[in-house]
């Protein structure tokens, strides 16, 4: 079974050496996990540049780099970037997303040998609603009032949010549509194609509705809808974040963890201990860390001899 990643990016330093990190976990992992291309959607408001040039690392690895549109980087920032990742022409028979502050810690062949049964879409449910910040409707209110703009009837509230319980959030924001974070998200090639069909004009759509920073994460949930796409609610270990409130709900998935999502600021920080081999050096010698943060902590140590043979 073949699969291939998507990751979007900004061109600075600290991205450049997420995307080497990741190659080299590939590579690692070996088998269909070394071969697969990872496609890097890479956003900014400047004139397209040669990255592989500049980068002669990656011509050693199955990496393409892909500049979004100026122009539209201009009018959506980081939403043009997030959704360019539809418009590659998906050629595998399992597509990845990842975010850029992501770590694959060890082969997922569990979850490929699901999604080799059946076609789907999934990804862990979001720790928290993306409507807590905007009162003026309730939880159930938005959606409902997104839905109906699309023509898909009232909205089915079926999946409990992953942090829910540990934000003391009122009882209105435990449930939500098939709505994933998007640090990780996996589908078959069929559901993602049908997905870009409908991808771009969706993250417009929320924008237009003032949906807010989570637009993106927002119009995949209802893209979902509008294809009839399978959805899948993945566990926490496909997704793991680093952040410390999940550490006791979550602590047989962290220590089962697949990927790791470091975007939280405690543990990993991940501009500074990622823009340079010698800055992630300093990081793999620190003190042990524990949880999630430790996991990457000794993955990266894993990692560095490959690594630094591209400094």
């Amino acid at each position: 079974m073949s699969m291939e990643f998507h990751i979007p990016i900004s061109p600075t330093p600290h991205f450049f050496n997420s995307i080497l990190a990741t190659a080299c976990s590939l590579r690692e992992l070996g088998g269909g996990y070394a071969d697969a291309t990872i496609h890097v959607s890479v956003g900014a408001d400047e004139e397209p540049w040669n990255i592989a040039a500049n980068l002669p690392w990656s011509k050693d690895f199955p990496v393409q780099w892909h500049w979004i549109a100026r122009d539209d980087f201009c009018r959506r920032s980081y939403y043009a970037t997030s959704t360019g990742r539809y418009s590659r022409g998906f050629q595998s028979d399992i597509v990845i997303f990842l975010d850029a502050d992501t770590l694959i810690l060890r082969q997922i062949d569990d979850l490929l040998a699901e999604a080799s049964r059946c076609e789907m879409i999934g990804g862990l449910i979001a720790h928290a609603s993306p409507f807590r910040e905007k009162p003026q409707r309730g939880q159930h209110a938005w959606w409902n009032h997104l839905y109906a703009g699309l023509n898909l009837g009232p909205a089915f509230m079926g999946y409990e949010h992953t942090g829910w319980g540990l934000f003391g959030e009122a009882v209105q924001y435990r449930l939500t549509p098939a709505y994933y974070n998007y640090g990780m998200i996996l589908g078959t090639n069929a559901v993602m194609r049908e997905l870009a069909q409908v991808m771009n004009q969706t993250v417009t759509y929320c924008l237009e509705q003032d949906c807010g920073f989570f637009s993106a994460q927002v119009a995949l949930a209802l893209a979902i809808q509008q294809v009839g796409a399978p959805a899948r609610p993945f566990p926490f270990r496909f997704n793991c974040s680093n952040w410390g409130i999940f550490e006791t709900k979550f602590s047989d998935e962290i220590a089962d963890a697949g990927i790791a999502h470091f975007h939280s600021p405690g543990g990993v920080n991940r501009q500074t201990d990622f823009v340079s081999i010698a800055a992630l050096k300093e990081f793999a010698r620190k003190a042990p860390m524990h949880g999630v943060n430790g996991r990457i902590q000794s993955r990266i140590a894993t990692l560095l001899p490959l690594m630094q043979d591209y400094a």
